[in-house]
């Protein structure tokens, strides 16, 4: 089985979505390793987008390489988040798309670990499930839970 990584983001509309797919199409970067990576866009459901960056590890993070890789690809999806279209919730990660409502978004934001890290929600969905402190202000509109990078489980 594959552990894909991949920033998964819900959109309040179809056309959002579309928006949102379009920001990051065609979006390629060159590793300081050396290592070529573009992102390959899915719509599901309307309104939830996938972005997988290619040429990565398929087995999450294993050593110290992978970490590094995933890190700085997801320090720069975030980086391109900043500047996309409207969007309700974002996250970059390892199999990150298991989250598909609202309900399950809010039950994440009022989690005191930081397993979510990483997390970007819109602040009227941060309002509604109590203003968690651990958040931080990510854009306008906009907070998280700072990223802190990819690490080799154990």
């Amino acid at each position: 089985m594959a552990w894909i990584f991949a920033l998964w983001a819900q959109c309040g509309t179809g056309d959002d979505a579309n928006a949102f797919i379009a920001h990051f199409e065609g979006l390629s970067w060159t590793l300081s390793d050396g290592t070529a990576t573009h992102c390959e866009v899915s719509l599901l459901s309307n309104t939830c987008c996938w972005i997988t960056p290619t040429n990565l590890s398929h087995s999450g993070v294993s050593n110290a390489n992978d970490a590094a890789q995933l890190t700085e690809v997801g320090k720069r999806l975030y980086e391109r988040l900043r500047s996309a279209p409207p969007f309700r919730f974002a996250m970059v990660g390892v199999e990150v798309d298991d989250v598909r409502t609202e309900i399950e978004v809010e039950e994440m934001i009022r989690a005191s670990h930081s397993a979510y890290q990483g997390l970007v929600v819109s602040t009227d969905l941060w309002q509604r499930a109590g203003k968690p402190s651990a958040f931080r202000t990510f854009r306008p509109g906009h907070v998280w839970r700072p990223y802190m990078g990819e690490t080799k489980p154990g």
